[in-house]
C-alpha cells in the first residue's frame, strides 16, 4: 500500500497553533471506553463518551489528526458516498437504516458544533456543497442521493 508521510507538515498543522502533547502511556490503566486513534471519528467518540460520564482513554500512535483526518481535503459532507439512503434501509432494515441515515445526515452539524464548542478555527464554512456529475450515469446516480434524502 502507499506509505504515509507523517513527518511533512500538512495544511492543518501549518495553519493551527502548536498542539500540546500528552505523556506516553507507561502503566496499566482502566477505563470505561478505550478509543484508538485521534482523527475526527476518534476524537468525537471520546468526547461523546466523556460527556456521557464515561472514563475515557484516547490512544494515538503519532499526533492528533496526522493520518486520514489531517490529510483529507477539508470537506465535511453529510452524504453517503457508496449507497443511497434507501439502499442502506433496504440492506439494514428500516429501523437501523433510518438510524444510520440520520447519523450521516447529522455528521456535519456535529463536526461544526464541536468546532464551535471548543473554539477551533478550522477556516470552516457551512454553506452547502455541489455534486458534480460528468456523465449521464453519474447524474442519475447523484439524483438518487438527493431525491431519497429526508429533510
Amino acid at each position: 500500500m502507499f506509505e504515509v508521510d507523517r513527518k511533512t507538515p500538512h495544511l492543518w498543522r501549518k495553519t493551527t497553533a502548536d498542539r500540546r502533547t500528552a505523556p506516553a502511556l507507561t502503566s496499566d490503566r482502566s477505563c470505561d471506553v478505550l478509543v484508538v486513534g485521534s482523527g475526527f471519528t476518534g476524537l468525537a467518540t471520546a468526547l461523546g463518551a466523556r460527556d456521557s460520564g464515561a472514563a475515557v482513554i484516547l490512544l494515538e500512535g503519532n499526533e492528533i489528526g496526522s493520518a486520514a483526518s489531517g490529510r483529507n481535503n477539508g470537506l465535511v459532507i453529510s452524504h453517503h458516498s457508496k449507497a443511497s439512503p434507501s439502499e442502506f434501509e433496504a440492506a439494514y432494515g428500516k429501523v437501523h437504516g433510518e438510524r444510520y441515515n440520520r447519523l450521516v445526515a447529522d455528521a456535519a452539524g456535529v463536526a461544526f458544533g464541536l468546532m464551535q464548542r471548543f473554539g477551533i478555527d478550522a477556516h470552516q464554512v457551512q454553506d452547502g456543497w455541489l455534486q458534480p456529475a460528468h456523465t449521464e450515469a453519474t447524474l442519475a446516480r447523484a439524483r438518487t442521493f438527493t431525491t431519497n434524502r429526508k429533510r
